[in-house]
């Protein structure tokens, strides 16, 4: 599902001006494929990084058909309220700067209806996090239904046949990959909640190790304070992971939180999680590979991996009092 808009402009329009005028309001140039190569004239797109207003960004492509100049806008269903707010703002500029009239979902020159509130900046910035984890670990399980091996490569049992075995080794090769997964998720979490967070002075002065070199892309606006800050932070051992959130607030505890009982497990996430981290070592540091991962073995570390993100996210949403929205289903 979609929000979709479309101005219908005067045919005298000169293209340039409206380039302009798009360009002023912040949307920018690029060769898309929204529309055949045979009525479009061009595409653009707007985002908004600046306190995570946007989810998706607004979608914009002009074309014409039967001489007739129209604008079209685009926001998905996981858009956030600024979104979806910047495609009314557009739509609405186009018609009074430039004449004609618009069409959307709600009818003609009625703008579209927001259906959420907007959020706070540590929420949005959070719920980008969980969103992008999400595509992320939607990309392993993709990859696990589409590899194909010339042979079966069964495990054999015998060292020096599994250890050359590239059933084995694709599998042991996807532990990097899955626990950079998780990383990327705490730390742009972790830079989210940092942003706004009322400890933020103490924990700079207390980790005041930034660079001459990201002190430079701070000053040239290329680099946050914030994400400078978690350059020279580990974000894969879970319980210096809890320790980093534990300053923000101590109520945030990722350990305690992965190490209570879930679905009748005998190990406890907590211990699944550093177990994968330190086969990760293993494969990165010493090309050392565990020859019993199985396929099986490699589908449980996703869910763990999975269960204990989602484990942490909806902590984090009730806690805050926000919703929690996932947008996304990983079907392994």
């Amino acid at each position: 599902m979609s929000y979709e808009t479309q101005n219908f402009l005067p045919k005298e329009l000169k293209l340039e001006k409206l380039f302009k005028y798009l360009q002023l309001n912040n949307f920018v140039k690029y060769y898309g494929h929204s529309r055949s190569k045979k009525d479009r004239i061009a595409d653009f797109s707007w985002f908004e990084n600046n306190d995570y207003k946007s989810w998706t960004g607004v979608e914009l492509s002009i074309y014409r058909e039967n001489e007739q100049i129209i604008v079209y806008t685009r926001t998905s269903i996981s858009k956030s309220y600024y979104d979806l707010m910047h495609q009314n703002n557009i739509v609405l500029g186009i018609r009074d700067y430039f004449g004609g009239y618009f069409v959307t979902d709600e009818g003609k020159n009625k703008i579209l209806k927001p259906d959420k509130m907007p959020s706070t900046p540590p929420q949005s910035g959070c719920h980008l996090a969980f969103q992008t984890f999400g595509m992320n670990i939607i990309k392993v399980s993709i990859y696990l239904q589409n590899r194909q091996f010339a042979h079966s490569f069964e495990k054999s049992g015998l060292w020096i046949m599994d250890n050359m075995n590239p059933k084995i080794l694709s599998n042991n090769l996807l532990l990097p990959y899955l626990i950079s997964v998780m990383e990327d998720y705490f730390k742009s979490t972790y830079i989210a909640l940092l942003k706004y967070s009322e400890n933020k002075e103490k924990i700079f002065k207390d980790n005041n190790r930034i660079g001459t070199e990201n002190l430079i892309k701070i000053s040239n606006q290329q680099l946050s304070i914030e994400e400078s800050l978690t350059e020279s932070m580990s974000f894969q051992n879970i319980e210096l992971i809890s320790k980093h959130f534990q300053k923000i607030d101590s109520k945030i505890d990722i350990k305690g939180l992965l190490s209570k009982p879930y679905k009748n497990r005998k190990t406890k996430l907590f211990e699944s999680i550093n177990e994968l981290v330190q086969k990760r070592h293993k494969v990165i540091h010493s090309s050392i590979m565990d020859l019993n991962f199985d396929e099986n073995k490699l589908k449980k570390a996703i869910k763990d991996v999975e269960n204990s993100i989602d484990i942490f996210y909806k902590f984090l949403t009730e806690y805050y009092n926000w919703n929690y929205e996932k947008g996304w289903h990983n079907g392994t």
